[in-house]
């Protein structure tokens, strides 16, 4: 079960972080910010 949620955080972080490079410099930041922050409360 902890894998599965190991998974699922990173899966979660590293589409914020793709969508933030669509969007630019300052939209990568914000991004991987939103994602952590989405990460730390699953």
């Amino acid at each position: 079960m902890a894998t599965l949620l190991l998974f699922l955080e990173l899966a979660v972080v590293v589409a914020m972080i793709y969508l933030g490079a669509k969007v630019g410099s300052i939209g990568l930041g914000m991004y991987g910010m939103v994602g952590r922050l989405i990460a730390s409360f699953l």
